[in-house]
């Protein structure tokens, strides 16, 4: 375990650290970029945030091991955070060379060297900074080696900043840019901005660890040690210095505290790990934030950070930390009551979202609300308000209600049709209530599937028609058709045969067309021998047509391909003689399904998509309870076709969604606006549907 505690600049400045790179590290590589983007920050601290005493600005991790010399000193040999040491080392000797040449144009710099007035390192690979800081400013010096080009390339760039922010200076730009907020002596404020306002993250490793440096070393930089909020937080938490050391009764109380503490961060962080819990309280593309301890999203609510905030990585920790400071000077002496406070307030947020988790109406319209872009904190705002009562259980479901019922009043039928603002989410939500309606109280939508997918808004009968005009178009037809016939798959085949090729080196790969005859010529063998042996004569004849169209993947067999098809919308009755453009890209022939199968079949038939979207259930591949159900005509009355997806069973599928709509207090009876509904929708029909069902 890495012990962690923040250390200022100054104190490694004044106290002349020494310390020690060794030779497994990697060579100093910082460009200008780097460079400049830390001044950056630090001068933009300096303008908006300095004049809060408290504040300070943080730089990421420097990891170090103390080791005593000879001479009873400390060595600190570094672990990681080479790069920061020496950045900010030579950017100490820019401010003074601009300073001494501020005063002294023609003083001669190499007099000017601070190698005696802060912290020096040394390096198992080159010259101790006490030889090479003397030359830094000399260009032909710094040629040397890589090392030095890169140490003279943060020198100038230090002092093309300087110069940035300088009055003296006042055309100088970087990047085309200049400076808006000059100052005159600006060296001055910068030199006492990283002195007495910066500070490191310190970490040194456990006293008595025996793991290698190197070992720590390469754990760091591949990510095994992760040194994100939640970890600094809870390092922060656990100090021992806010705590009794000694062997008084408190002492054994805060032990006690301490290790309950752990325990509870790590079962809060097990609950968070738990797919169904993470995604209902989470949604990855409306909260813009990704996390590795998922515990850091329940940080990150209290701090108040939001993808807003997502290019400052220690907004979180910053919070705390602004927060423990101010605590530490009001009571320095009690600063175990403040992480009680602060855990304490974890502790009732996780409860809170446990008891969301727990009560299946919470569940599922607050699930609802957060993949529509509403936050915890919006609910919780509403659960508990700032100086108003408390609302009940009953109140509270209503007002989440609400939020729902004022989104979905915005919608017109206008906008049910694909790509419109309001049919994703009412497919989402009806297949939501199907759940919520369900009398067993372990029926739940499963928002960690659906989060984990990407969905397309689906026509149950294609908008396109088959056209076996080209190649592509014959072959997948064809290749479909064989599967709904035979129950043999080519894409299935298809799937195996990519896995089997990732598992070879890149360069021996086959590519997709490759993969694609292979797949034509190790099932033509199997395909032959099963529809030889089919009964049906209608049906073996077709799939015999279908084979010569399969075999050579529709080159020059267009109207063998368009024979076929013809054959089989006769044989399943499922011509769409009655689907114009309007009909078919309204809400009553789409549903939702996951982008992967969508992509796969094209523009099916309804036979075909039918077969693909029972197969994907059956294997455990995510389907919407209502998508499924109107592939399996759940809603018809009447099962005259199976195979056929008719203007009586769409109207049905339409009153459906309608009448559960209803029946949870989210319909709108303006949605029944003829103006805005595809002529085909026998309004009257469907008034009745709705009202007859609500009845029952």
């Amino acid at each position: 375990m890495l012990n962690f505690k923040l250390k200022p600049i100054n104190e490694l400045i004044q106290a002349r650290y020494r310390f020690y790179v060794p030779a497994y590290q990697r060579g100093y590589k910082w460009t200008e970029t780097e460079v400049l983007r830390l001044l950056q920050d630090i001068w933009d601290f300096k303008k908006y945030r300095a004049s809060d005493e408290s504040a300070f600005y943080c730089l990421q991790p420097v990891v170090v091991r103390p080791i005593e010399d000879k001479d009873g000193g400390t060595v600190y040999h570094v672990i990681d955070g080479q790069q920061r040491l020496t950045a900010l080392l030579i950017i100490q000797q820019a401010i003074k060379n601009f300073q001494v040449q501020a005063i002294i144009p023609t003083a001669d710099l190499q007099q000017t060297a601070i190698c005696d007035s802060t912290y020096s390192i040394d390096y198992a690979t080159r010259e101790s900074s006490f030889k090479w800081l003397r030359d830094i400013f000399v260009d032909e010096k710094m040629q040397d080696n890589s090392d030095y080009f890169h140490f003279h390339e943060t020198y100038e760039a230090a002092i093309s900043f300087l110069k940035w922010i300088d009055l003296s200076y006042p055309d100088h730009e970087i990047n085309g840019r200049k400076c808006p907020d000059k100052e005159t002596d600006a060296f001055s404020t910068l030199k006492k901005v990283m002195s007495d306002r910066c500070y490191v993250i310190w970490y040194e490793p456990e006293s008595g660890s025996t793991r290698r440096d190197e070992d720590i070393f390469d754990d760091l930089n591949t990510g095994k040690i992760p040194l994100t909020n939640a970890e600094l937080i809870k390092a922060m938490f656990l100090q021992k210095n806010n705590f009794p050391d000694n062997d008084t009764p408190s002492a054994v109380l805060a032990e006690d505290f301490i290790r309950r503490l752990s325990r509870e961060w790590d079962a809060f962080e097990w609950q968070l790990q738990d797919p169904a819990f993470w995604y209902f309280i989470y949604d990855a593309g409306k909260w813009g934030l990704r996390y590795e301890n998922h515990i850091e999203y329940i940080l990150d609510l209290i701090a108040g950070k939001t993808i807003k905030n997502s290019d400052d990585y220690y907004f979180t920790f910053n919070y705390f930390n602004d927060s423990y400071r101010e605590y530490k000077e009001r009571d320095k002496d009690n600063m175990t009551a403040f992480v009680k406070d602060r855990w304490y307030e974890v502790k009732e947020l996780m409860l809170v979202l446990k008891d969301w988790y727990d009560n299946k109406e919470y569940y599922h319209y607050i699930g609802f609300l957060i993949t529509q872009g509403y936050t915890v904190k919006d609910i919780l705002k509403i659960q508990y308000p700032r100086n108003e009562r408390q609302p009940s259980k009953k109140e509270f479901v209503g007002q989440i209600k609400q939020l729902i019922k004022t989104r979905f009043e915005s919608y017109t039928a206008g906008d049910f049709y694909k790509g419109g603002k309001g049919l994703t989410p009412t497919l989402l939500l009806f297949n939501i209530l199907i759940y919520q309606n369900c009398p067993d109280e372990n029926s739940r939508f499963p928002f960690y599937r659906y989060k984990q997918m990407v969905w397309n808004e689906e026509h149950i009968v294609p908008v396109t028609p088959f056209e076996p005009t080209s190649p592509a178009n014959s072959f997948l037809f064809s290749a479909q058709m064989l599967e709904y016939f035979t129950g043999i798959s080519y894409y299935d085949r298809c799937d195996q045969l990519i896995e089997r090729e990732s598992e070879k080196p890149s360069q021996e790969r086959k590519n997709r067309n490759a993969i694609r005859q292979e797949a034509v010529n190790s099932l033509k063998k199997q395909l032959s021998v099963t529809v030889d042996k089919i009964d049906d004569p209608k049906t073996k004849s077709i799939c015999e047509d279908l084979l010569k169209v399969f075999v050579v993947m529709g080159k020059g067999e267009a109207k063998l391909s368009d024979k076929c098809y013809k054959k089989i919308n006769l044989m399943f009755d499922s011509d769409n003689d009655d689907g114009d453009e309007e009909s078919l890209n309204f809400i009553w022939n789409l549903a939702l399904l996951d982008e992967s199968t969508n992509k796969s079949y094209g523009n099916a038939i309804f036979p075909y998509k039918r077969m693909r979207i029972i197969k994907n259930d059956s294997r455990g591949i995510y389907v919407p309870i209502g998508t499924r159900n109107v592939f399996v005509k759940a809603y018809s009355h009447a099962m005259n076709n199976m195979f056929k997806w008719d203007r009586d069973d769409a109207i049905l599928y339409l009153a459906e969604i309608f009448r559960m709509f209803r029946q949870c207090g989210f319909f709108f009876e303006k949605w029944l606006d003829s103006s805005k509904m595809p002529k085909a929708v026998d309004l009257i029909k469907l008034k009745n549907l709705i009202s007859y069902e609500y009845t029952e």
